[in-house]
C-alpha cells in the first residue's frame, strides 16, 4: 500500500517532470507502482520553492499532503512543487 505523505523529485524533461508548471489546482494525478496499484490524486496547490528550502518541501504544519511532486526550473534557480491530495475510489 502507498503511503500517504510522499514526496518524488524529477529531472525537469518533457519526459520526465518537465510538464509539471502546468499543472494547476483540480487537475487529476494517476501513479502506478511498481505492484500495479494506481493511486488519483487531485492538484492542490503549486507553488515554487528556493533550493535550499528542505524543510517546506516537506511541510506538513502548512497542510497534509498525499503526495508532493517537485522538479527544478530551467537554470535550476527554484523547484516547481506540486501538492496533491489522494482522491479515493
Amino acid at each position: 500500500m502507498l503511503s500517504d505523505d510522499l514526496i518524488i523529485c524529477g529531472h525537469n524533461y518533457d519526459r520526465h517532470f518537465g510538464k509539471l508548471k502546468n499543472l494547476e489546482p483540480g487537475d487529476e494525478i494517476t501513479f502506478t507502482d511498481v505492484l500495479g496499484n494506481v493511486f488519483s490524486y487531485e492538484v492542490s496547490e503549486t507553488v515554487i520553492l528556493k533550493p535550499t528550502a528542505v524543510e517546506e518541501m516537506a511541510d506538513q504544519e502548512s497542510g497534509d499532503w498525499d503526495l508532493t511532486l517537485f522538479t527544478c526550473t530551467l537554470g535550476g534557480r527554484t523547484r516547481v512543487t506540486v501538492r496533491c491530495m489522494r482522491v479515493e475510489e
